[in-house]
């Protein structure tokens, strides 16, 4: 049995969320959607169409918090197996010690 490690509880957020970031070599950043896994004080965990590089500074919203972004940090990025369309889980954690441009 694998030990959890998390600092806080995780809740299943089962829904749309978007996240942005400024692409290299200029400033525009562009809003994508992504699935919503789960979410607690400290992090988040979502589903998304494209990989994010690890320590990536990126801008997150959920459509329950639509008014507002938070930035945060990309601690792991893994491809889904077995899906004909490849998709991407994301870990990140609230926060962003450099953040990017936006």
């Amino acid at each position: 049995m694998q030990q959890e490690k998390r600092k806080e509880k995780r809740i299943i957020c089962p829904s749309t969320a978007y996240y942005s970031f400024a692409h290299e070599g200029n400033n525009i950043s562009y809003e994508l959607p992504a699935s919503c896994v789960n979410t607690s004080n400290t992090g988040m965990c979502i589903v998304t169409a494209e990989p994010i590089d690890q320590g990536r500074c990126i801008n997150v919203m959920t459509l329950q918090d639509i008014k507002s972004s938070r930035e945060a940090t990309v601690r792991w990025c893994r491809k889904i197996e077995g899906l004909v369309n490849p998709l991407y889980k994301v870990g990140i954690s609230f926060g962003c010690p450099n953040p990017s441009p936006a």
